[in-house]
This record gives structure tokens, sequence and C-alpha cells, in this order.
């Protein structure tokens, strides 16, 4: 189906397409690893910033802990705007990509619209339009993908550090 025959005949927009895929596989395998290491507790811990809150006044340790929660939200949730431009520019450029191919195709049909002798050449031309679409479509697929399990696992590890810090400020441990 996606060969590499076939993606060297999709046209101009398969190189930006193509940029556009590996962005999101690196971002995956980037949030893959992050999330790994968290779990292994290579990362900085939250636990090691709690004990701090013990030693301001109420109004400050509210405040400290909304400051805590907002950088930890924003390294949990790193690349969220790149892959939300991903899936925005993905089917953009795959859609574009096959309008481009279907206006080649309609003039390679001439004023007339004849068809050719070998009724083939039209089918896998029609075939070659649509890999825009298809990789567009499944570079937002997957950086959609890619964004929600990490912003379910962002929620997860900010939901419990919010509830440890209450449980620790008013005093439960």
């Amino acid at each position: 189906m996606l060969t590499l025959e076939a993606l060297r005949r999709g046209g101009m927009l398969i190189v930006p397409l193509m940029l556009v895929s590996v962005a999101v596989a690196s971002i995956g395998v980037e949030r893959l690893r992050f999330w790994w290491q968290w779990s292994r507790g290579d990362l900085l811990s939250s636990e090691l910033l709690l004990p701090e809150l013990d030693q301001l006044n109420p109004s400050e340790a509210s405040l400290r802990q909304h400051l805590l929660l907002a950088r930890l939200e924003r390294k949990l949730c790193r690349w969220d705007g790149a892959l939300e431009l991903c899936m925005v520019l993905g089917p953009l450029l795959g859609l574009l990509a096959t309008v481009i191919g279907l206006m080649q195709l309609l003039q390679a049909l001439g004023p007339g619209l004849t068809l050719p002798s070998q009724g083939n050449e039209l089918v896998v031309g029609y075939g070659q339009v649509l890999i825009g679409t298809v990789l567009g479509l499944l570079i937002a697929v997957l950086a959609l993908l890619v964004q929600r399990l990490n912003r379910l696992r962002a929620q997860v590890v900010l939901n419990a550090v919010s509830d440890r810090c209450l449980e620790r400020r008013s005093g439960l441990i």
C-alpha cells in the first residue's frame, strides 16, 4: 500500500508529510522514554519538594503548591503544542496533496476528459493521488494517540501529587 514507489509518486507534499510524521514519531519516542524514566524514579520526584511545604504558613504553602503543580504540569505535558500542530497539519497537507494530484490527473485526461486506452493507468493514478490523504490521516491519528496517552499519564501524576500535597498540609501524614 505505502511502498517507496507510491511515496515517490505521491507528489511534492510528501516530503513535508514525511517530516511531520518523523516529528510525531520522535515526540512519541521521547515521551515514552520520559515516562519510563519517571516510573523508574530517575527523574526528580515530587516527594523531595513536599517537605518544604511543612515549613511555610498556609497561604505561602498554597501558593508554593500551586507553583509546584504548574511547573510539574509544564514538564509532564511537554510537546503538546507540537502534537496539536501535527494533528492539524497532517490532514491539511494530505488533503492539499490529494487536491493537487487530482488536478494533475484531470489535466492529464485532457479537455475532453478522455480515458486512456488502458483503464489501469487511471486506477493507479487515483490510488497515488490518495496517498497524501492516507499519510495525513495516519499522522493525525498517531499524534492524537501520543498526546492523549501523555495527557492521561500526566493527569494521573498531577492528581497524585496534588493529593499528596493536600494530605501533607492537612497533617494526615
